[in-house]
């Protein structure tokens, strides 16, 4: 069966009524439908804690999809946690206008991470900016020697760039920025790492 994220009339029905739908269009299939309808938190507790520290309990808010995506020309259902009531119907409707010029299309270039770092109370600014960047080759070098499980996986630090800045009070302060290609993880901890390094 293909899918078409067009149902009309989605917001007149009752939960239970849409998740059926879901389920008959094949938006989603019978196993998630069962979890929607049982209204258990989707996050239990005891997960949530295992997640992050000093967990005292779960937040909810609405779950919806806005329907009429068509993304590289295959329709989808676009999956939302809001709580403000006209973001889901405006999306919808933004998407039904797009889908009439053949829906949104994607791309994506090299997907990069910057990690900051900045250097306070540098005698000469410029110098060091010259100088970072003489010794560019060598700071990515270093860098992706400590990321060897991500250069094998294709990632790893792509570039680097250097800026002095005047702050506030008047004096300088030179400004890293470290572009890492994070792969298929987040990076966060990853970029931290490179820069504290």
């Amino acid at each position: 069966m293909s899918f078409d994220s067009r149902i009309p009339g989605f917001f007149k029905k009752s939960v239970s009524e849409r998740i059926d739908l879901l389920v008959e269009t094949g938006g989603i299939d019978a196993e998630s439908a069962r979890l929607l309808k049982s209204g258990l938190p989707l996050l239990p507790t005891d997960r949530a804690d295992r997640m992050i520290e000093n967990v005292v309990g779960t937040f909810g808010l609405p779950f919806a999809v806005v329907g009429n995506f068509i993304v590289d020309g295959a329709d989808c259902l676009v999956p939302m946690v809001v709580e403000e009531p006209s973001i889901v119907a405006g999306l919808s409707g933004a998407a039904k206008l797009a889908r009439h010029g053949g829906g949104f299309v994607s791309r994506c270039d090299e997907y990069l991470l910057a990690g900051q770092v900045q250097l306070v109370d540098v005698d000469d600014p410029e110098a060091a900016c010259k100088e970072i960047l003489a010794s560019r080759d060598e700071l990515l070098a270093e860098a992706d020697a400590s990321l060897d499980r991500l250069v094998k996986r294709g990632g790893g630090a792509r570039d680097l760039s250097c800026r002095s800045v005047e702050l506030a009070d008047g004096k300088r302060s030179v400004i890293v920025h470290i572009y890492l290609d994070t792969c298929d993880a987040m990076g966060a901890n990853l970029v931290n790492s490179i820069c504290e390094g």
